[in-house]
């Protein structure tokens, strides 16, 4: 009885000590995989007024308009990104990400024909240079690169954690807007709850500050947020991404002050096979 005692207690500790191992942990591509990603957005939009200029406001009314102005909207897309062999010489891959359905706000601009062209590096996320099956000139195209490279800035920290462990990521970013570059400085807190088999269970915090200006007017901006992340270790990818966020901004100039508030419920899935 004391061997078999002594047998499972050997067990435990070793068990315990392999669970706190550090685990590493990166984001990007693979060769020839396919990422089938799903992404469903809620968003709510409040615009509300404050002025000292009454006739503006009772133009507003007479015109329709509400104050405050109340907008919903729910979107959704997917997406099949699909990596090629790896070249050693270059040390890239070829990848291409299509759009395969979206709902019909998204439709209108992104359709089924639309292709995103470009390459990655090992591990790291797409840089896309062309676009094809899409209705927009040399210039929107160019606009709409940016856009698509400034989301794939948002990466998880190239480190090593154990269950328990924080790690904080600052990512500058600017975002093409109507022909405006929004600015933001974007901070994510990845916290490593547990790792079960091949996959790893966070909790995700979110800051962000922006700054942009529109048409002169300064627009200053934070917002805040929350969520969970479920990561693939094998494919170093996560294939469940949660977030619920809050952004406020303001507009001033010449007595007038526009307030938005823009919450957000993000809910984003991937799964991923060899092609």
């Amino acid at each position: 009885m004391k061997i078999i005692i002594a047998c499972f207690s050997g067990l435990f500790f070793f068990m315990t000590a392999y669970c706190q191992q550090a685990v590493h942990f990166t984001m990007g591509i693979l060769p020839n995989i396919n990422y089938d990603n799903t992404v469903i957005q809620k968003i709510k939009i409040e615009l509300n007024l404050d002025s000292s200029n009454a006739e503006m406001i009772s133009k507003m009314e007479a015109n329709g308009m509400k104050n405050p102005t109340i907008q919903e909207q729910e979107t959704r897309m997917e997406s099949l990104i699909k990596s090629g062999s790896l070249n050693s010489q270059t040390g890239k891959m070829p990848v291409v990400t299509s759009i395969l359905a979206s709902d019909e706000k998204i439709s209108k601009l992104l359709t089924p024909d639309t292709k995103f062209i470009g390459t990655a590096r090992l591990n790291e996320l797409p840089v896309y240079d062309s676009i094809t099956g899409i209705n927009l000139d040399a210039s929107q195209k160019i606009q709409m690169l940016k856009l698509i490279s400034s989301m794939s800035q948002i990466n998880l920290p190239d480190k090593s954690l154990k269950p328990g462990e924080s790690d904080t990521l600052h990512t500058p970013m600017s975002i093409p807007i109507a022909g405006v570059d929004m600015k933001m400085d974007y901070v994510t807190i990845y916290h490593l709850k547990s790792v079960r088999g091949t996959m790893a269970l966070f909790d995700v915090s979110v800051k962000f500050n922006l700054n942009m200006e529109l048409k002169d007017l300064p627009v200053d901006g934070f917002g805040s947020g929350n969520g969970l992340m479920e990561y693939d270790l094998k494919n170093q990818y996560p294939t469940l991404y949660k977030l619920n966020y809050l952004i406020k901004m303001r507009i001033a100039k010449q007595g007038l002050i526009m307030h938005m508030n823009m919450t957000s419920d993000l809910t984003s899935t991937c799964r991923i096979q060899a092609s």
